[in-house]
């Protein structure tokens, strides 16, 4: 039970790393963030079972935003930074 605790601590490490990086949207940090604080309230009586499932559901996204941002650097796509400057620019 004491994993549970320590992924919920590395995805909000991790989520507050990635607010602070260019690569990575703000909205994948905030998801990263919204569901390990989610994945925390397991121990919740009553609705923990079901504030886990939500976790995990939300945990299927946040894998895909970053996979998008992982797919965009390994092919040498653009940053949401270079993103935000070619918009702004056109």
């Amino acid at each position: 039970m004491s994993s549970l605790v320590l992924v919920g601590i590395t995805g909000v490490i991790s989520s507050l790393v990635l607010l602070r990086s260019a690569t990575f949207t703000r909205a994948t940090a905030y998801v990263g963030l919204a569901i390990s604080v989610v994945g925390l309230a397991f121990w919740v009586p009553g609705i923990g079972a079901l504030l886990s499932l939500l976790a995990t559901v939300g945990g299927v996204v946040w894998h895909l935003q970053l996979a998008r941002a992982f797919y965009r650097l390994g092919w040498g796509g653009t940053t949401t930074t270079e993103v935000g400057t070619t918009m702004a620019k056109g």
